[in-house]
């Protein structure tokens, strides 16, 4: 049985939905017959995240390290990359050594001190390690840097990575971003549905249609702007009576817009409604019970393979959706077309896929989508984590 170390920010049951991909990773190698340890910040770090109740889960030996307080430069340059945390670590280095018995080494980020912590373990344990970059370092679409703040992290970056055995990411175009620096050593996993999460049922509640966003939301970068003036639209023209529809956010992340008073501003208080984040349950269950599901594009530094944890989510949840304002990113709207999931809408302008949906719904028409076994069979988290033996085999 091969032992992996698996370095990740956060962890179950406490976190956010960056640990999500790492989670199901470690699910899959259990039931392969891996053994599996996890370093990882100091809980709690949160609101709870995740609360499925997964058994391969209680096997996995944790190390908790909780985050200094020293308040570095790097750490007022670029406070996404956690640097407190990688500081803690190193200090417990020795501990480590002795305690942690392992045949490969897996980091994720963001934030890249995983990769920092990975770097230096792979140089005293003598192991080999996969980088896995769920966003990307120095081109992350998140940071809102200018060149001057981007150059040290692409010095750093390249500093670090160049040492890794292998180097995974999350889409091709950023597979072939990051293929210019560091070569054949890179290769794509995509983000993954756990089918397991969606195999009890849940019919969409009767009564109004129901449309639903969940997970992130950037107002800087996701312009939901002419979402809400079609759905005023189809409201004051009563394509879409008011009464029969209601749309719900979830949202949280940086940059998040105030959903409320845009909803008032438009007039739609009774419709749009804006809440917290909720649990990966909870979740999982509007996701199921809702008739359409909300997908926004992103806009900006690597847009073109922006393809989000949440997007397997929904397709996983067998629900429609509908890709608003994505319609450039290729790799995004290629994958929504190709499943059977949903539809990319046009340019700016009322979307008529919205109110087909709704005209459905209002004649009983309106069901989950059916599963087509060929097209998301490389989607379901048990045939990605069947990619990521195949390296760690390699190695």
């Amino acid at each position: 049985m091969k032992n992996i170390l698996m370095i990740s920010y956060a962890w179950p049951p406490v976190g956010s939905v960056g640990m999500i991909r790492m989670a199901k990773f470690a699910k899959y190698l259990i039931r392969s017959g891996y053994g599996i340890t996890v370093l990882t910040k100091d809980a709690p770090q949160g609101k709870v995240v995740w609360d499925l109740k997964e058994p391969e889960l209680d096997k996995v030996k944790i190390y908790r390290v909780p985050a200094s307080r020293k308040n570095s430069v790097k750490d007022r340059i670029n406070p996404q990359l956690e640097i407190a945390w990688f500081h803690s670590v190193k200090k417990r280095l020795n501990t480590l050594r002795k305690n942690i018995k392992c045949d490969v080494i897996i980091s994720s980020s963001p934030p890249e001190s995983a990769h920092l912590i990975a770097c230096e373990l792979k140089k005293i344990l003598k192991k080999p390690w996969i980088a896995d970059l769920r966003d990307l370092w120095s081109q992350d679409h998140y940071r809102s840097f200018g060149p001057i703040r981007r150059k040290p992290l692409e010095w750093e970056e390249k500093k670090i990575l160049k040492q890794a055995d292998r180097i995974v990411t999350v889409s091709d175009e950023w597979g072939k971003s990051l293929g210019r620096d560091y070569g054949d050593r890179v290769h794509v996993i995509t983000n993954a549905f756990d089918t397991e999460w969606y195999k009890d049922p849940v019919p969409p509640k009767k009564g109004k249609f129901r449309i639903s966003y969940l997970g992130k939301l950037n107002g800087n970068h996701q312009n939901i702007i002419p979402f809400l003036n079609d759905v005023k639209h189809n409201a004051q023209t009563k394509n879409i009576p008011k009464e029969g529809l209601r749309i719900d956010f979830y949202v949280y992340g940086y940059g998040k817009p105030d959903i409320r008073k845009m909803a008032a501003e438009y007039n739609l208080e009774k419709i749009v409604y804006e809440h917290e984040p909720v649990s990966l349950s909870e979740a999982i269950d509007i996701m199921k019970s809702s008739h359409l599901l909300l997908l926004v594009g992103w806009k900006g530094m690597s847009s073109q393979g922006w393809r989000p944890q949440k997007v397997y989510e929904y397709i996983g949840s067998g629900t429609p959706i509908v890709l608003i304002n994505g319609e450039e990113n290729t790799e995004l709207s290629d994958l929504i077309r190709s499943t059977p999931s949903g539809i990319v809408a046009g340019p700016i302008g009322p979307y008529k896929p919205i109110r087909d949906y709704y005209n459905k719904h209002t004649t009983e028409k309106t069901g989950k989508i059916e599963d087509c076994e060929s097209t998301l069979a490389g989607y379901k988290a048990e045939n990605t984590t069947g990619k990521l033996m195949s390296l760690i085999e390699e190695l």
